[in-house]
């Protein structure tokens, strides 16, 4: 099979799914899946990460197969493995495209050429809610199918106006430059957090802020993208400190007057309480829960 000539770049932090997508629009078809029909490999085989798919897709792009294995998002079990990272797949949201309308903006050029801008891994993560370049939300769209949404060229060429439009502003919050960083490179700058895993790290920053915000039963499932936001920024504020912030903030939650829970952790933490214990069994979380013990038996 030949190598095509790549019309496009593969992108640092670009997941292969948005690249397949691009390489179709640059070649003027009208989806990845169909692209992908024509080089008689499976679009959705490929975000999957079948050997067969990928294998071909390397054989005509000249990209070796390990250097796009590096950029699926895979699942494991009842995991999902985002970047050499394990996420719970509530995390994760795949079904869905976030992106930046000021980064796709830059990237479309005066022809609105939708084969140039291309999604980002750290768009994928549920907890990433603005842009960490732009300091602006992320807006969400939905294909008919989960395919559709992998689809990024078509997303943008489908919701062109929309993008156009851009997104609300928000305050710059080092949680989101934090998450990126971590997922893309490793390492975030915080040792205390950097120290657990980023699913860990993520979810108690994002968790403890919201409960610093709205009390200790916060109802998160109707936060708003802006609260969320805010979450994290109040988070991150008290973890990127370090334990003896965390351990501080943890008592004066402590210290409120609260009503009667199932255990020690519940009564003295609420709903913070409830988000580590689901997780208990996972890398990281026995730690927090440690700290929290601690210091709801002071």
């Amino acid at each position: 099979m030949s190598v095509l000539h790549l019309a496009v770049k593969f992108n640092a932090g670009e997941p292969i799914g948005s690249f397949c997508s691009r390489l179709a629009a640059a070649y003027g078809q009208s989806s990845a899946s169909y692209f992908a029909e024509l080089f008689h490999f499976s679009f959705r085989g490929l975000l999957n990460g079948e050997p067969r798919d990928v294998a071909i897709f390397s054989e005509i792009t000249g990209i070796p197969v390990g250097r796009l294995q590096n950029r699926l998002i895979v699942q494991e079990g009842n995991k999902v493995r985002v970047n050499g990272h394990l996420f719970a797949r509530r995390f994760v949201d795949p079904l869905r495209c976030k992106l930046c309308p000021q980064c796709v903006m830059e990237r479309l050029g005066l022809y609105r050429n939708c084969a140039r801008p291309h999604a980002k891994v750290e768009w994928m993560l549920k907890p990433m809610r603005c842009c960490s370049v732009h300091d602006c939300e992320l807006i969400t769209f939905k294909g008919r199918t989960w395919q559709e949404s992998a689809d990024f060229a078509w997303v943008v060429r489908e919701n062109l106006k929309l993008i156009e439009r851009g997104a609300d502003r928000v305050e710059p919050t080092s949680f989101h430059r934090y998450l990126s960083s971590r997922l893309m490179e490793g390492v975030g700058g915080y040792n205390w957090l950097d120290a657990l895993p980023l699913q860990t790290a993520i979810h108690f920053t994002e968790t403890l802020g919201a409960v610093i915000r709205h009390g200790i039963e916060p109802d998160l499932e109707t936060l708003t993208t802006s609260e969320w936001i805010d979450a994290g920024r109040e988070g991150i504020a008290v973890t990127s400190a370090g334990l003896d912030a965390v351990e501080r903030v943890l008592g004066e939650i402590a210290s409120r007057p609260m009503s009667r829970g199932r255990n020690l952790l519940t009564t003295a933490f609420g709903r913070l309480a409830v988000e580590v214990l689901e997780f208990e069994n996972d890398p990281g979380y026995r730690e927090i829960v440690s700290v929290m013990n601690a210091v709801a038996a002071d």
